[in-house]
């Protein structure tokens, strides 16, 4: 019998003075270019990395996203786009064919960005507390089988906002705990569904911050795209998105919080239609920043949620929710 477990990562340091919190304020988007160009380059282990970088012609952005990408090659991909002002600030693993590929987004800013892939919990909370040391904080967590074994994929930004992470909950401890935290001042900004042991699992992401939030979980496509046209009329907005298999159906979870700006959300298309929409959404100034890679019957389907935000987005999002 499967025992429930919940371990969890938090912040417990203060925050940083005024000065530092300046520091951030101050990020903002490298603005550029004119054409829009889709370069397939070469292939890896029968898969074909692919960059799309869109220089809207309002110049909101020069940011980029990758398919396809072995953990070798994010690795090193990360590193050339670094030299670039580019920083990592999602990334979506998945598998085909039994082998395992990742896709991320990168965006233009002057913040770091750190990737680790470790191999255990205790592993991952001890990189967390090595990297609150450097002002890098949580800002996405993948939790993801490699080999047989679990893996914990995290992706850290430059922030000052106190967070909490918790794993290995199911889905009614999952939603006491969201309430429990609200009352302590902290908003989920990540959920991550996942297996183990055979059974289906949540973990989170939590932010100090007493903006409106909502968190729901959709049986199907149609009562998501319902409920987000709910959430909207009452000035909340998608900042994550997940779509998963429970007991063989697939479900749509999202995450929302309260927001202003225009916003898109895209579900399940095939990569030309994606990228088509993708363009479509930059010329509209609305920027990619989720993307979620799921495979069906064998095909890769793609989703994602534009935002009309005009400087970095989890920067922008932190600060606006912060308590601080």
């Amino acid at each position: 019998m499967l025992c429930e477990t919940t371990v969890s990562t938090e912040d417990s340091s203060q925050s940083p003075k005024k000065e530092k919190n300046a520091l951030f304020s101050k990020m903002l988007f490298h603005r550029s270019g004119l054409l829009a160009t889709l370069v397939v380059l070469f292939f890896i282990s029968g898969c074909t990395p692919v960059i799309y970088t869109e220089n809207g012609e309002t110049g909101l952005g020069n940011y980029q996203i990758w398919i396809d990408l072995t953990w070798e090659a994010l690795v090193q991909k990360k590193k050339e786009l670094d030299t670039q002002g580019l920083r990592l600030i999602k990334v979506t693993p998945y598998t085909v064919k039994g082998k395992n590929y990742f896709a991320g987004i990168w965006q233009p800013g002057d913040f770091q960005s750190q990737l680790w892939k470790l191999n255990t919990w205790s592993e991952f909370q001890a990189k967390w507390e090595a990297l609150k040391l450097e002002d890098l904080r949580l800002a996405d967590l993948e939790i993801y089988d490699e080999q047989k074994r679990q893996r914990f994929l995290g992706v850290w930004i430059e922030s000052f906002i106190p967070r909490k992470v918790r794993v290995h909950i199911d889905w009614k401890a999952f939603l006491t705990l969201r309430e429990t935290l609200a009352k302590e001042g902290y908003r989920l900004i990540d959920i991550e569904p996942y297996v183990l042991r055979g059974q289906l699992k949540f973990a989170g992401i939590w932010i100090e911050s007493n903006a409106e939030h909502r968190l729901w979980k959709a049986a199907t496509k149609k009562e998501f795209i319902e409920k987000r046209k709910e959430f909207e009329k009452e000035g909340l907005k998608l900042v994550d998105l997940e779509i998963f298999w429970e007991k063989g159906r697939r479900k749509y979870a999202g995450v929302w919080l309260s927001g202003n700006d225009e916003d898109r959300v895209w579900l399940e298309s095939s990569w030309n239609e994606f990228r088509s929409k993708r363009k479509e959404f930059d010329n509209q100034d609305l920027q990619l920043i989720d993307l979620e890679v799921d495979v069906i019957n064998g095909k890769k389907v793609f989703s994602g949620i534009w935002r009309g935000i005009s400087a970095d987005y989890l920067i922008a999002l932190e600060e606006r929710f912060s308590t601080h």
